[in-house]
């Protein structure tokens, strides 16, 4: 399975400009109450804790099908999990599906219990996503390699998840006021610096 080695690499390579690029455009917005969850606390996929939609200028590869389809637009979300789901292996692993789409986990999550992930999308007419997180059911599927995962294999998961469902209208605009604005990276590796700063706030020992 191709593992994100990248956002962790740039992490340390992006220096200050890279972080000021990704933190000059995040604007928080107030949350004044904590959302009530829809998903259980002791569920495979907990709470969604951040979610940030993405345009790129230059289209990226989503290594985490089989087809190797190119993206233009996204959504980079931070979800709490239970940590027996993403435990570092190089067998199949229980798939992160966003909707009818497979979730690019950035890193593993075990220890801290928070994925950070990279969901691809159709776009819009200004290039952002179409995908819409209110109807998108987040789950955990069977276990097997992401980058073999084609669209016959992942409608049928779709179809299957029954007792799966989106997270609440509070719970994604509390997740959006963390991720602040809609954000325009030039390239993939743009991008992989946002992440990468997600993953130093939320799982620091996996910097």
């Amino acid at each position: 399975m191709r593992t994100t080695l990248l956002t962790l690499t740039l992490l340390g390579l992006a220096g200050a400009g890279g972080l000021l690029l990704a933190t000059s455009q995040r604007q928080p917005i107030a949350v004044n109450r904590v959302a009530a969850r829809s998903h259980a606390s002791d569920a495979p996929v907990r709470s969604l804790l951040y979610a940030q939609p993405f345009a790129l200028e230059e289209p990226a590869i989503h290594w985490w099908r089989e087809e190797r389809p190119t993206y233009r637009a996204g959504w980079l979300v931070v979800l709490e999990v239970d940590p027996a789901f993403v435990q570092p292996t190089d067998r199949a692993e229980p798939v992160l599906y966003v909707g009818h789409e497979t979730a690019e986990r950035v890193n593993h999550g075990w220890k801290c219990g928070r994925v950070v992930a990279v969901v691809p999308s159709a776009t819009d007419a200004d290039g952002f996503p179409t995908l819409d997180l209110a109807r998108a059911k987040i789950w955990f599927g069977a276990p097997a390699l992401p980058e073999q995962i084609d669209a016959t294999v992942l409608e049928a998961a779709f179809a299957e998840a029954s007792a799966a469902s989106p997270f609440s209208s509070d719970e994604i605009a509390e997740a959006r006021a963390h991720g602040g604005t809609r954000i325009r990276f030039q390239t993939r590796e743009e991008l992989d610096q946002q992440a990468a700063l997600l993953v130093a706030e939320h799982c620091p020992d996996e910097r």
